[in-house]
């Protein structure tokens, strides 16, 4: 990385407050909902378990983000709360 000039990921980018923790947020949520299980209509049943711990599906974020996302959709999810 520092051949390439691009600074490390530092978990103080996720963090609102000094108090606030670290954590994983699943874009694809482990319970899945309506909304979810339409999205993925396409993928059969038996797969989209997969999807839910593959490394792509998982976002580092502050504690306080992620349990104000719980399962909401996608378009949710990518908007700042």
């Amino acid at each position: 990385m520092k051949e390439t000039g691009q600074k490390k990921v530092d978990w103080q980018l996720f963090i609102k407050h000094e108090k606030d923790k670290a954590s994983i947020e699943h874009i694809y949520p482990q319970t899945s909902t309506a909304y979810w299980n339409q999205s993925f209509s396409s993928v059969p049943k038996e797969q989209r378990h997969f999807y839910k711990g593959s490394l792509g599906n998982l976002l580092p974020l502050s504690l306080s983000i992620n349990a104000s996302l719980q399962n909401d959709t996608f378009e949710e999810k990518k908007k700042l709360k």
